[in-house]
């Protein structure tokens, strides 16, 4: 069974065929950037230097949500696509309102840093 609790961003997991016990304390921000992975609404690319991840408009009327890589050996980068992550409209909708999210949850957090 696996547990997470953002008030205090521990991760818990119990073995069931053991008295294993495992407790991991993490960030905030990485607690939440592991439940937007687990609902698809945050993909890890996001953090690789040479990946991103954007929306494809396909003429005008419909979108994509893809992962590009910077294949560029040096200088300007050149972005070659990888894979399709979303093409439901609601879906990636959802994927840019969690990003918006995670981007406010990071500033509140630098901020209560800074006090």
């Amino acid at each position: 069974m696996k547990q997470i609790e953002l008030k205090r961003a521990t991760i818990t997991q119990h073995i069931s065929n053991g008295n294993t016990q495992t407790t991991v304390t993490t960030a905030p921000i990485e607690a939440l950037k592991a439940i937007g992975e687990a609902s698809g609404l945050y993909d890890f690319t996001e953090e690789l230097r040479d990946h991103r991840v954007l929306v494809h408009e396909h003429n005008g009327a419909n979108r994509s949500l893809v992962v590009e890589q910077d294949v560029s050996q040096h200088g300007s980068p050149y972005w070659q696509y990888l894979r399709t992550l979303e093409t439901d409209q609601k879906r990636i909708d959802e994927y840019l309102a969690f990003r918006e999210v995670m981007k406010v949850v990071e500033r509140r957090l630098q901020q209560k840093e800074e006090v």
